[in-house]
């Protein structure tokens, strides 16, 4: 666990935590913008979407090295899996202990 102010709580029921402060909810907002950064940058280049966006993907898609990666839906999955289960662990490390059920 990490010292000083948490950022996120333990979630009362179910898994994961809850961001408790504005440090918690840049974090979130963070990783929901990787993940569909994550999504658009590994999309197959014909997917449908309008022109210009499509040109503007590409250009970016080629300027990162990534003109000709393509991965399947089960590959974007996976790698915004392992994206999420990293944020677990930041999470995690930022969230103060869970409540004693005495």
């Amino acid at each position: 666990m990490s010292l000083g102010e948490p950022w996120f709580r333990p979630r009362e029921s179910g898994y994961g935590f809850t961001p408790i402060n504005a440090k918690g909810i840049a974090a979130t907002v963070a990783f929901i913008l990787i993940a569909i950064a994550t999504t658009l940058l590994l999309a197959a280049p014909g997917a449908s979407r309008p022109p210009e966006v499509g040109a503007w993907l590409a250009h970016l898609r080629a300027g990162l090295g990534l003109g000709s990666v393509s991965l399947p839906v089960v590959g974007r999955i996976a790698v915004i899996g392992a994206e999420a289960a990293i944020f677990l662990v930041f999470a995690w490390s930022k969230s103060r202990p869970p409540k004693r059920l005495d």
